[in-house]
């Protein structure tokens, strides 16, 4: 649980009107740097897709070599029924990529593989400010902000909104601080509480 089990804390509107929206108590963490293009641009399981794959790894290599670090990642460290892999599952799925990456084929890596793609085709690859790697909502944008929403199970990506206020973008998935561990950051003054208001 990304906020490790912390209260929701709400300041609700004093008015009716829409200048004074919701907020929601957490901090920022981090913000996007850099996107990988959409597997919605493509025509799913054609060769396209797997030349994004390879783009998104290009990306995944400017913080980590790791090719499990980097197949864990786009597929949300889930299955596709949202069950969280287990060590066996991380190994033999790593194992594909590699094996995968390393002959630069333009085919997918298995069958299996791009069946647990296809839970997360509204999604795209991304590497954060911080040096981080996730998979953001497809809309979200370069500049968006990653944040720790007291009381959630995930993270969420907000967009600054004129002259005021923030966006809900959606959820995301940030490989490394999925269990709590920016909260423990928080607890140690690495970040700042603060209201998000959302429109």
């Amino acid at each position: 649980m990304a906020s490790l089990g912390s209260a929701p804390e709400y300041m609700f509107p004093t008015d009716d009107s829409n200048s004074n929206p919701l907020g929601i108590a957490g901090f920022q963490m981090d913000a996007i740097l850099k996107l990988g293009d959409s597997l919605r641009e493509t025509e799913y399981f054609k060769t396209p897709a797997s030349n994004i794959l390879q783009h998104w790894q290009s990306l995944a290599t400017e913080i980590s070599e790791d090719p499990v670090e980097f197949w864990v990642t786009i597929i949300t460290d889930r299955t596709g029924g949202g069950i969280r892999l287990t060590e066996t599952q991380r190994t033999h799925f790593g194992q594909i990529m590699l094996r995968w990456l390393v002959s630069k084929s333009d085919k997918w890596p298995t069958v299996d593989f791009r069946r647990l793609m296809s839970f997360h085709t509204p999604l795209r690859f991304f590497v954060s400010v911080a040096g981080l790697m996730g998979m953001a909502p497809d809309e979200a944008q370069v500049g968006d902000i990653i944040c720790v929403l007291f009381g959630g199970q995930v993270l969420f990506i907000l967009r600054k909104r004129e002259p005021t206020g923030y966006i809900l973008i959606g959820e995301c998935y940030v490989h490394g601080v999925m269990d709590g561990e920016a909260m423990k950051g928080y607890e140690e003054g690495k970040y700042s509480k603060e209201f998000f208001h959302v429109y």
